[in-house]
């Protein structure tokens, strides 16, 4: 749905607290992604727009020592009488690109490891080339240097 172009409500709040959030999400992500979402909800049988607005981001999330503030603004500035937190914690493989000598040459592959699991990947692009050199498909050029 989209958002009227005009608004009735305390405009000072909606400018306070929505660069706020923008602020905190660009401080505290320093790579990754941020997204800010705004939306809108007819209530009260199409006579009021409920206004939401969201930011997410992948960063490291708010220090213990301002989020106290944060929060303290929010329920300051608007009419809220709850917040919802979600932390989301990223687990990955470390990864190594490797270069293994097999019976068509030098090949590549992704090795990934951690938490007691160990993956290999040989490089397409690699084993597309093979493929076309041999008159093979590349499925068929993979079979062989795994069962090698």
């Amino acid at each position: 749905r989209d958002i009227p172009k005009r608004l009735r409500g305390d405009e000072l709040k909606i400018k306070q607290i929505i660069p706020h959030l923008l602020e905190n999400a660009v401080k505290y992500t320093e790579k990754g992604f941020i997204t800010f979402r705004l939306g809108s909800e007819m209530i009260d049988g199409g006579d009021k727009i409920l206004l939401t607005a969201a930011v997410s981001d992948s960063g490291t999330g708010i220090k213990e020592e301002d989020r106290e503030k944060m929060v303290q603004k929010i329920f300051l500035y608007t009419s809220t009488i709850g917040i919802r937190e979600t932390k989301f914690r990223r687990y990955t493989l470390k990864r190594t690109l490797e270069t293994e000598e097999t019976e068509y040459g030098k090949v590549r592959v992704k090795k990934s490891e951690g938490y007691g699991v160990s993956r290999k990947k040989y490089e397409y692009d690699d084993i597309a080339k093979i493929a076309i050199e041999n008159n093979n498909s590349p499925e068929e050029i993979l079979r062989r240097i795994e069962k090698a």
